[in-house]
């Protein structure tokens, strides 16, 4: 049976070596010192540490050294799905991070309205560094939390002064899939968009705009409709749709690929085939849009390229040792925190085209 909780100590190891504990530090744990030690007193500690199987304490030695080699990755999880977004972009995190020696640490927040305080409460020393997957944070945090520890931002909403922000090209993205419908041939293009609330869903309902206009076809108010980015909404905006009985449309072009596949889900138990009946495009590019029925036309979001750019971003903020602008700099930062984050990335948006659109039938 293995015991645990008789773990050996620094002290274990410096009085079976016949050193001070500090001495036994330097050489077991790279403690800085003055001290000078021998080669001959440095093997005999070793030899000691072995003995007694001893492992130095990785929180105690982070914060000796004000450095736990951590990254956090705080992500929400609202609605209780499996959020394959956030999962595609941890790819990414991961990848580079341990390309870099660092640990990450995932802190997940579920209601995202009730706890984004808990934010504050990650920045406790156990993490150098903070990459946010998140909605808009409220004035007051956002304001905070740069203050508290180096900070990237994935497809922020919010106003959070001197972070960096990660995004895609959503308008444009938008506008390639619709023009895509288009092109088919669709002019009856129902959109389902992830809230009138949020950044993102808002500029990919400016992307379907920007291509009706551009071929000259009028918007019906009633075509556009506002749920949230998940499966649910897509099944709950569908099936009110068909309940209400309006005109089919042609196409429809959905603000994520989970909404696609609650729309398809209803569609198909109603016994409207995808894409004789009714063309579907999403927009993520997550790996449920591989495995739908037909596998889903959408736009990709390079998600392994913006967690690995996030994990480079954060690690620069981290070496220079600073917050992105110090407190005494404040007055001097270009603009006041509510003209937004102090940069953001943007990365182009893909349309991937595969069997879930095709031209319309003919009438």
């Amino acid at each position: 049976m293995i015991k645990r909780g008789n773990k050996s100590t620094l002290q274990d190891v410096a009085t079976e070596a016949g050193v001070s504990c500090m001495v036994a530090s330097v050489v077991l744990n790279g403690a800085r010192s003055t001290t000078r030690v021998s080669e001959a007193t440095r093997e005999r500690i070793v030899e000691a540490g072995v003995r007694l199987q001893y492992r130095r304490n990785a929180a105690a030695f982070g914060l000796s050294r004000r450095k736990m080699d951590t990254i956090g990755v705080v992500a929400t999880f609202d609605g209780g799905e499996v959020n394959l977004y956030v999962l595609e972009l941890l790819n990414g995190v991961l990848e580079s991070a341990a390309e870099y020696g660092q640990n990450t640490t995932v802190f997940a927040i579920k209601n995202w309205r009730n706890e984004e305080n808990r934010l504050l409460e990650f920045c406790d020393g156990r993490i150098d560094g903070m990459i946010l997957i998140a909605p808009a944070l409220s004035a007051e945090v956002a304001e905070q939390l740069p203050h508290h520890t180096p900070l990237v931002t994935i497809n922020s909403d919010g106003v959070i002064p001197y972070a960096h922000n990660l995004d895609v090209d959503n308008e444009d993205g938008a506008y390639k899939a619709v023009k895509h419908l288009l092109n088919l041939g669709h002019r009856r293009i129902l959109h389902i968009s992830g809230g009138s609330d949020i950044a993102g869903s808002i500029r990919r309902t400016e992307g379907y705009a920007r291509a009706h206009r551009e071929f000259g076809v009028p918007i019906d108010p009633t075509h556009i409709v506002h749920g949230t980015y998940s499966e649910f909404a897509g099944r709950r905006m569908m099936t009110d749709w068909l309940a209400r009985g309006h005109t089919l449309p042609t196409a429809i072009f959905c603000a994520s690929d989970a909404i696609a596949t609650g729309a398809m889900s209803v569609l198909a138990a109603n016994g409207i085939s995808i894409p004789q009946d009714i063309s579907v495009i999403g927009f993520d590019d997550t790996l449920i849009a591989r495995t739908t029925s037909p596998p889903l036309t959408t736009v990709r979001q390079p998600f392994r390229e913006m967690g690995r750019r996030s994990v480079v971003l954060v690690l620069e903020q981290i070496k220079s040792d600073a917050s992105p602008v110090p407190d005494e700099e404040r007055s001097e930062a270009p603009g006041p925190a509510s003209e937004g984050v102090m940069h953001t990335d943007e990365f182009p948006a893909e349309l991937v085209i595969r069997q879930s659109a095709g031209p319309p039938r003919a009438a």
